[in-house]
């Protein structure tokens, strides 16, 4: 295994810390909703398929700790991007994203195809993972889309 080239800074010791925080925010959630979360036969008339919804925000902050990691990584051993704090983003800006990418995910495989069963949480989880994952890509993409529905164009 490389050397890696810088050390841990103050500022990837911080996003380590949201990491772990996300981490564990994301288990306790499955952990103490998982009797409603799993739960196959839910009408889509009752509110219990909304714990669903925790199933896909829970999944989209795996996969944001699964970033965080990656952006560590890119800054200790590959002189990647100068490392920049993580501070009041990560506290605001990005759970915020992963609420909504979690809502798109739980909208398409929640509300629209009801009828997948078990099937819904493989499906949903890789989707909210992966759009936490990429997160920036997908926030980029939003905006783009925005652009063209209302016709802005950039100078």
């Amino acid at each position: 295994m490389s050397q890696p080239h810088q050390k841990l800074n103050g500022y990837s010791l911080g996003k380590l810390v949201f990491a772990g925080f996300f981490f564990l925010l994301a288990a306790f959630l499955i952990i103490y909703f998982k009797a409603k979360i799993f739960n196959a036969e839910v009408d889509i008339k009752k509110y219990d398929i909304y714990y669903r919804l925790i199933w896909c925000f829970s999944c989209g902050l795996i996969g944001f700790v699964a970033l965080i990691i990656k952006i560590i990584n890119n800054v200790l051993y590959r002189n990647g991007k100068q490392d920049m704090s993580p501070f009041p983003t990560y506290l605001f800006y990005y759970p915020l994203i992963i609420l909504i990418t979690s809502a798109v995910s739980f909208g398409i495989f929640g509300l629209i195809l009801n009828l997948l069963g078990t099937l819904f949480y493989a499906l949903s989880g890789a989707l909210s993972f992966l759009l936490a994952f990429e997160v920036d890509d997908f926030t980029n993409w939003l905006k783009w889309l925005f652009e063209k529905i209302i016709g802005l164009t950039r100078k």
